[in-house]
């Protein structure tokens, strides 16, 4: 009878230790806690955190990413709601840093989908987008929207299977539906920090997205690794997250002098950097203007960068922080194309009020959206001697170019004619909301849409703003410009030259993008662009022709006016 109540007891106490083990197991079910480092070009940049519940109706995913290395932008949480049988519901991601932020919201009420993205104080709407029951969304950068996906796929089965998507891939887009596949082509051991795990290798497929590999555990199969190639982008799960510091990259031996300035402009005070040679008298000067994406004064390396070109070839350089953004007050997320005129016009009164530049000899350089605001400069601001424009963006261009660009687009990328329609449906949908309204924001799915700059974009004719510059124009364009079309060049182009200005010139430039040089990321530093030394080189030898040309037509009419003196004594009293 003892033996029995001995058995009995082991018994009972392995039953509540099994009873303790189903809660903690059940438990780790409805809530699992994933870490990923995120590498660009083989280097660390960052980190995010993926959260994923399961209750009774739903399967939430959620995620936080802070990523140091990029000058703005660098913080993000977003939320993935599905039922539990994975049909989609809803996606919210808010991306903010540096004085700057961007959202998209998508809903999705019976397989009718809703969404608004809002992106430097522009917005895209969508409504009633339809879509299959069982689609999923997707962000090829984002481990959160990988993870439902590959919850469906059916090991066991392997090879390829097909899921229906939302591709998320630009935020002033709509998304692509896709089918993606996914390949199951071999299995292979990955290393976690320091310990090794098998994994099953994916091939992650869609058209006209770029391919992706993606690493799946054979024990839990979480997700433990996604490589996209052809952008040197690496997701890798991590037991312990890093702590990133991050340095901003110096230049060293620099022939030259540095410093802050601050001005005003309209209601907002203005920060920047002045970079003077060391060189005796008045010299030439370049003001640099960016454009309306959230790039502080440096602009991803490119402004910094030939910034220290020209003041090693005797050219002074002011470069500011955009209205909102680094040390610039101001809110960025409400500045409208009007406004960046504005503090375009203070930033040059504050150049030129510098004692070593010469204000006969001011070349002002825009790069993208920066191109048109530096172009209303030169049209309305006596004194400027040159203008140059990199990868230039006109208000009104696409509108002027209509849906002509759009299939030159559409080819470039790979997307179909029916996607085309939708991003025109978007884009009227959005300028319905604008026209519909006098006040100054609205709001879509819950979202704070801004509409003063797109109600100044839909009213603008980008192109008349060209047609009225008179000083002479350097146009430079990459060839690989995934952003400002090589076409968009051609059309401002043609619009100078119908504006009867003769002295123009547009130069293309093979293998380079719209940063113009090539990105550097070294897990030290920010990421950032190095301009490349042809576009440097091409804008010193054109400033210093175009200054030679300023100068010898000045002497020549000096000496006219000389000539005509005599012959006006001779005619006098």
């Amino acid at each position: 009878m003892r033996n029995f109540y001995i058995l009995l007891s082991i018994l009972f106490i392995l039953a509540v230790l099994i009873f303790l083990s189903s809660f903690i197991y059940l438990d780790k079910e409805k809530h699992n806690t994933y870490y990923y480092t995120v590498s660009l070009d083989d280097q660390p940049i960052g980190t995010i955190e993926v959260d994923k519940y399961v209750t009774e109706d739903k399967r939430i995913y959620k995620s936080s990413s802070s990523i140091p290395f990029y000058s703005t932008l660098n913080d993000s949480k977003a939320r993935l709601a599905l039922d539990r049988k994975y049909n989609l519901e809803s996606y919210a991601e808010e991306t903010s840093g540096n004085g700057a932020s961007e959202t998209f919201t998508l809903e999705n009420i019976k397989n009718s989908v809703s969404l608004v993205a809002t992106f430097q104080s522009e917005f895209i709407a969508l409504k009633d987008l339809p879509v299959r029951s069982g689609t999923f969304f997707l962000d090829e950068e984002s481990p959160l929207t990988y993870l439902p996906i590959i919850e469906k796929y059916d090991f066991r089965r392997g090879r390829s299977q097909g899921f229906l998507a939302l591709a998320h891939f630009a935020i002033n887009l709509p998304p692509l539906k896709k089918v993606i596949t996914l390949t199951s082509i071999r299995d292979e051991y990955v290393k976690v920090d320091s310990r090794y795990i098998k994994s099953e290798c994916l091939l992650f497929k869609a058209q006209s997205l770029p391919q992706a590999i993606v690493w799946v555990a054979k024990s839990d199969r979480s997700l433990i690794k996604v490589e996209i190639p052809i952008k040197k982008l690496t997701i890798t799960r991590t037991f312990s997250p890093k702590t990133f510091e991050v340095k901003e990259a110096i230049l060293v031996d620099k022939p030259y002098l540095e410093k802050e300035v601050a001005f005003k402009s309209a209601a907002a005070q203005l920060a920047g950097t002045m970079t003077i040679p060391a060189k005796e008298g008045k010299l030439p000067a370049v003001l640099l203007i960016g454009g309306s994406a959230p790039y502080d004064r440096n602009y991803e390396g490119l402004f910094s960068s030939l910034a220290d070109r020209l003041a090693r070839d005797g050219f002074c350089v002011l470069r500011f922080d955009k209205r909102g953004i680094g040390s610039s007050k101001g809110d960025f997320n409400s500045t409208t194309d009007s406004d960046a005129v504005e503090d375009g016009e203070a930033a040059l009164d504050c150049l030129l009020s510098q004692n070593e530049v010469d204000p006969a000899r001011v070349v002002i350089i825009g790069h993208a959206d920066g191109a048109a605001y530096a172009a209303k400069l030169a049209a309305k601001k006596d004194g400027i001697a040159a203008l140059a424009m990199m990868a230039p963006l006109a208000p009104g261009i696409e509108l002027a170019m209509g849906r002509e660009n759009l299939p030159d687009i559409a080819s470039r990328f790979g997307w179909g004619e029916e996607y085309v329609k939708l991003i025109m449906t978007a884009k009227e949908e959005s300028a319905q909301y604008v026209n519909n309204t006098t006040s100054n924001s609205t709001s879509i799915l819950a979202t704070r849409c801004f509409l003063n700059k797109m109600r100044g974009r839909l009213a603008e004719r980008g192109l008349d703003t060209m047609k009225a510059v008179r000083v002479p124009v350097l146009i430079l364009q990459g060839n690989d410009d995934n952003i400002a079309s090589p076409k968009y060049a051609a059309t401002i182009n043609g619009a100078i030259e119908e504006g009867l200005n003769k002295n123009h010139k547009l130069v293309y430039f093979d293998q380079l993008g719209h940063l113009f040089g090539t990105r550097t990321s070294d897990g030290i530093h920010r990421v950032r662009y190095e301009i490349d030394k042809a576009v440097s080189d091409m804008i010193k030898n054109w400033t210093a022709q175009t200054f030679a040309e300023i100068e010898a037509q000045a002497k020549a009419a000096s000496a006219k006016a000389q000539e005509a003196i005599p012959a006006q004594a001779m005619t006098g009293p």
